[in-house]
């Protein structure tokens, strides 16, 4: 840091220290880049233009609030300037995915990440997204993506098919998405599925592995009329 205010309270002892202009952090799996920075007790206060890195996990937002005991991370941004995060999601290096939201939480030594409020993922190599109200992000020791679980108005879009549903969670190590409640699946007009449990290929080639009615009828309705 360029600049470094201390505060000491009435016992002589440091309470509060204050730093500005081109702040850098380093942990044992945490880097953090920032314009200013509190450290106050067991909590630092990250302020404008946050860079974080937990291992191979990249973050950037307005305002990160680092738990120093456990690591955990609090970070804010809003609906015009979102937390956006990426991380490696298989063995290729360019399977990557990207997440924004309102709010993420960060816990478990970035194992676990929570995105609230307008929460949205995208894997570009697949070429979908997702959107929902909130997503967990489940991931490995490498901070590779092993699962994910989204909730609240959830809306798959892939090349040519679009799904959604109350909830959704990937499974066969991200292979397939099982959507859950109200689960309903369009595919270029042509095809509407509609059930409480559907399961689909992230990979939209490979289309709809299966539907489970449940206590619910299975709808399905075709358009086999081909365009002149």
């Amino acid at each position: 840091s360029d600049s470094l205010r201390a505060f000491q309270g009435a016992d002589g002892d440091w309470q509060r220290l204050e730093l500005d202009r081109d702040v850098t952090l380093s942990q044992p799996t945490r880097e953090a880049r920032a314009d200013h920075a509190v450290l106050e007790g067991e909590e630092m206060r990250l302020f404008g233009h946050v860079q974080l890195i937990e291992l191979s996990v990249e973050i950037e937002a307005d305002t990160v609030r680092l738990q120093q005991p456990n690591e955990a991370a609090d970070i804010a941004g809003n609906a015009e300037n979102p937390v956006r995060i990426r991380f490696q999601v298989g063995d290729a290096q360019e399977d990557r995915v990207a997440a924004q939201a309102e709010r993420a939480l960060i816990r478990g030594q970035a194992r676990t990440v929570v995105l609230e409020g307008n929460a949205r993922i995208d894997r570009p190599a697949q070429g979908w997204f997702l959107e929902a109200q909130r997503v967990t992000l489940e991931l490995d020791e490498t901070r590779e993506l092993r699962q994910f679980r989204a909730e609240g108005a959830v809306r798959l879009n892939q090349p040519g098919r679009e799904a959604t549903a109350d909830r959704a969670v990937t499974r066969n190590g991200n292979q397939t998405i099982l959507l859950l409640g109200n689960a309903r699946v369009v595919q270029q007009g042509r095809l509407d599925l509609a059930s409480d449990r559907i399961e689909i290929h992230t990979n939209a080639e490979r289309g709809v592995v299966r539907s489970d009615p449940g206590d619910r009828a299975l709808n399905l309705s075709l358009n086999l009329d081909e365009d002149d």
